[in-house]
């Protein structure tokens, strides 16, 4: 299972720290970040997760861990 884990970034990075800090730094819509901050969607594009990426100076393993089923 992925666990989306950009809430943690968010809130160690210098002046991004809510979902619409997030919003405002990509151009994509509240909407769409805070579906992918909450893990409700099942897909995201790489587009998406670069601009993420940029906005928070983070690599895409930052954003979400593999963890066990188990």
């Amino acid at each position: 299972m992925i666990k989306i884990t950009i809430d943690q970034v968010m809130g160690e990075h210098e002046t991004i720290h809510y979902a619409t800090d997030l919003a405002d730094a990509t151009g994509l819509s509240y909407e769409h970040i805070a579906k992918i901050v909450r893990g409700d969607l099942m897909s995201v594009k790489l587009d998406t997760l670069d601009r993420i990426c940029q906005a928070l100076n983070c690599d895409v393993g930052d954003l979400m861990t593999c963890i066990s089923d188990n």
